[in-house]
């Protein structure tokens, strides 16, 4: 799918609380114009001018523009003004230009140009891109996307030939239809002042304050291809008629189907077969030649070259699940948010293509990721579960919401045996597991250089370990459940190492830390701009083993803590026993939805969870 280049933007408390804010750039104006000229061409005209006033400012002073064989950068030229300095000129030969792949199966570029940094200084772009061969969409427009930047003025203004019926979507920008010139329809949408704004952790990721638009004619030709897209059903017709004769396999492929699921008994059986026969023979390129931004390539082509992109790798496994008489339907989704907009089908949303199987054994549905070997048959990672999809079929396309997996299932646990010696060292067999997409990201561990996975395990401790050894690790599915989980991949790690200074010692006193090993809360010191968010729970144990070295006696162990608040529990137990001091740390972060007035709260719960992952107890070494 061709992907819009979007930054996340984030719900702001409010505007005027942004006064104090350092500024790094003011976008003084940004107008652009759509000009409609027929249903396969149109004329971009953008003018932009920004003040930048430091280095953090210069993303809102970058030009970048993306052509493919559908758009071409007509004209360009620019100004940079820096303070008390000489006026300096850009043209069309000072852009540089690079390809989105190796050139192989893309014909995409970005174009683009930074200013010398002088700070401060003014720079003016004016640029035009071309449309032909079809318009599926408008331009996206969303002038404010830097934080710490002001937006002086925006405005876009779209002209179609009349009587063309135009789809939108808008948020913090008021619009007006003109009355209709020379054969045009007019729309004009348009915002003052705004920002700025600033990023931090636990924000809601939700529109309403930033300008942003989207919009598309409700028919449309690309690629030569006539469609509709006045609803999700009408553009699935459209991408369903992309598809059609593209199934074809070839007399090898039909044959290997053949062989590879006669002994299957079940849908998931053949299921199984079939991906890893994908898997062994495909991988993943992106595929963006013309209308191969939307039409997947023939199956026989890709069983033929090894390669295709997320539409042709589900449309290859699509037809071969079809070929052993087992159902699927083809769908695609957006990966950057769960929620499509609920009014506009437009396609800029969309992103992914994948497939889903239903198991009627099961009485469920099967979602299969065709682009990433490493990720477990079934698994719904993070860029679909819980996402709104459009399945694509013969009768168009349909709605319908990809389910989460329960968050009692994200659970991490640690354990670590701690062999203390008197001197303060000590040697240590530690063991974790992770569950889900944590699990996903360690199925090529085995592989990296020991360097790189020392810094993958040992990252944020207080510990400087060395002779950091993996002993083994374990990538499984707990198995099928009805209880909505499906597919649930866990990673079991068991690695080994030696620390020079586990302990530190003062006197005839040692002091061992509890948990060196467990980096804690965030926070900002700071004062809260935003809203706070968290969406879903999860929970981190620490369990240790630490023994008492001979000779040495245990003088005192901190209290037993337990938090209990809106932000999540917290429980830190230690005891003496048979040898040895045992220390059991849970944290289980809970969803909440808060006012940037409560951050004070919830920083002092996150100083009292650190304080207790730092906390050491005493032994005397009398």
């Amino acid at each position: 799918m061709k992907k819009r280049l979007l930054a996340t933007i984030f719900l702001l408390s409010s505007i005027g609380a942004f006064a104090q804010v350092k500024v790094n750039a003011v976008i003084l104006e940004h107008s652009e114009q759509f000009t409609m000229n027929s249903a396969t061409s149109g004329t971009r005209r953008v003018h932009k001018v920004v003040k930048v006033l430091n280095e953090d400012g210069m993303d809102a002073a970058d030009f970048v523009v993306f052509t493919d064989s559908f758009m071409s950068l007509a004209s360009f030229s620019g100004e940079v003004v820096p303070e008390g300095g000489k006026r300096i000129k850009v043209s069309k030969k000072d852009l540089q230009m690079m390809s989105l792949s190796s050139g192989l199966a893309s014909d995409s570029y970005l174009t683009g140009y930074s200013p010398d940094k002088k700070f401060p200084f003014v720079v003016t772009y004016d640029y035009t891109v071309n449309y032909r061969d079809g318009i599926l969409d408008f331009p996206v427009f969303h002038p404010l996307l830097e934080e710490k930047t002001v937006l002086e003025q925006a405005s876009f203004k779209l002209e179609v030939p009349a009587g063309t019926k135009v789809l939108y979507h808008a948020e913090a920008l008021s619009m007006q239809k003109e009355e209709a010139v020379k054969g045009k329809d007019i729309y004009v949408w348009s915002c003052g002042r705004i920002g700025p704004f600033v990023y931090e952790h636990m924000m809601a990721p939700l529109t309403g304050v930033l300008p942003e638009l989207y919009s598309m004619p409700e028919d449309f030709v690309y690629g030569g291809v006539k469609g509709c897209q006045a609803n999700w059903n009408e553009y699935g017709r459209w991408l369903y008629s992309l598809q059609t004769g593209t199934d074809d396999l070839s007399r090898e492929d039909r044959q290997s189907v053949a062989r590879l699921t006669v002994g299957c008994g079940t849908t998931f059986e053949k299921v199984q077969a079939l991906y890893a026969f994908l898997r062994s023979k495909t991988r993943y390129t992106s595929i963006q030649l013309g209308i191969g931004g939307y039409k997947p390539m023939n199956a026989s082509q890709v069983a033929k070259t090894g390669f295709g992109d997320c539409k042709a790798l589900s449309n290859y496994m699509q037809a071969l699940l079809r070929e052993a008489g087992v159902a699927s339907e083809y769908f695609v989704l957006g990966t950057d948010t769960c929620d499509l907009l609920p009014e506009l089908p437009a396609a800029g949303q969309l992103n992914h293509a994948m497939l889903a199987v239903p198991l009627p054994e099961n009485g469920d549905t099967l979602f299969v990721e065709c682009t990433n070997p490493s990720i477990p048959l079934g698994f719904r990672h993070d860029d679909v579960a819980g996402h709104e999809v459009i399945l694509i079929g013969p009768e168009g396309g349909r709605k319908v919401r990809v389910g989460s997996y329960p968050d009692s299932l994200d659970k991490t646990v640690s354990r670590a045996e701690v062999k203390l010696s008197r001197d303060g060292s000590a040697a240590i067999r530690a063991s974790e597991t992770h569950v889900l997409d944590d699990a996903v990201s360690y199925v090529s561990f085995s592989e990296l250089k020991p360097d790189t996975r020392k810094r993958i395990l040992t990252g944020g401790w207080s510990l400087h370990p060395e002779n950091v050894q993996l002993v083994s690790i374990d990538i499984n599915e707990d198995g099928y459940a009805k209880d909505g989980r499906g597919y649930c991949p866990r990673a079991d790690l068991v690695f080994t190492m030696e620390c020079g200074k586990y302990a530190s010692q003062s006197g005839r006193r040692m002091f061992v830390p509890l948990n060196p090993m467990r980096k804690g809360l965030d926070f900002q010191r700071n004062e809260r701009i935003n809203p706070m968010l968290r969406r879903a729970s999860f929970e981190i144990v620490d369990i240790y083993e630490i023994s008492i070295p001979e000779g040495c006696r245990v003088e005192s162990l901190p209290e037993d803590i337990e938090l209990d608040s809106v932000w999540g529990c917290f429980v830190s137990q230690v005891r003496e026993e048979n040898g040895k001091v045992e220390v059991r740390q849970s944290f289980t972060a809970k969803p909440f939805a808060e006012p940037k007035e409560r951050y004070g709260e919830y920083r002092d719960f996150a100083r009292k969870v650190n304080k207790a992952y730092t906390a050491e107890f005493v032994l005397s070494t009398e």
